[in-house]
């Protein structure tokens, strides 16, 4: 944890190549992602691709989405991501998220896609979200990235009372993705907009292109 910072760095780069980390490398892992120098942050960001992720270290992480280098914000959302996918849905408390929606909502302008979807994701899991919320989840709905647009849908089905949410997923009926559209659709049966047998907009949403996994949900909504 001192000396020399190029030892230190390969110190840091062989701890990183561990295949099976245990708690403690993670934390010290962690705990660089601090560090006041850029290629000790660097090298413990390539570390955290083979890190388990605990509770404990969501906020970190999501602290570490905001690091001015890329590649740091990038592996920090990977972690993020592995947490998600192995606790969604959870009984992790909301305000694990909640504490740094602002942080968050910060990283919606993100160069890296990954980073735009994962804190859309993590924003989902802080719901509630307030209508005050709406308008920046919105402008990610209209992203470039499908990943992103079909994450937004999603978590503009947990704004409550907003107008300006359920404006979007009216128009996200009409994606050129066909997963987003039906995201789109399930999201407005979700906050009562619509009924899951309205035969206008399923026409809508059932063009092509569609794939197997969007029939799917289509079906189950009318089951």
């Amino acid at each position: 944890r001192t000396g020399d910072p190029v030892e230190r760095r390969a110190a840091i780069d062989a701890l990183a190549r561990i295949a099976q980390p245990s708690p403690a490398i993670g934390d010290l892992l962690l705990a660089t992602l601090t560090e006041p120098r850029d290629a000790l942050r660097a090298a413990a960001a390539r570390g955290l691709d083979r890190t388990p992720v605990r509770e404990a270290m969501v906020l970190p992480l999501v602290d570490a989405l905001g690091d001015r280098l890329a590649p740091v914000r990038s592996a920090a959302a990977r972690a993020l991501l592995r947490y998600a996918e192995s606790h969604w849905p959870s009984t992790t408390p909301t305000t694990v998220f909640a504490a740094r929606t602002e942080a968050l909502l910060a990283r919606l302008t993100d160069a890296d896609a990954d980073v735009r979807r994962i804190a859309l994701l993590l924003l989902a899991w802080a719901a509630p979200l307030g209508p005050d919320l709406a308008v920046p989840i919105v402008e990610c709905a209209r992203d470039a990235d499908a990943g992103v647009r079909r994450q937004a849908v999603e978590t503009l089905a947990r704004v409550s009372d907003s107008a300006a949410a359920r404006r979007e997923l009216v128009e996200r009926l009409g994606d050129p993705n066909g997963a987003i559209r039906v995201a789109a659709f399930q999201a407005l049966v979700r906050l009562g907009t619509i009924a899951p047998d309205d035969a206008r907009l399923l026409h809508r949403v059932r063009r092509e292109p569609l794939d197997a996994d969007a029939r799917r949900r289509l079906v189950a909504l009318s089951a």
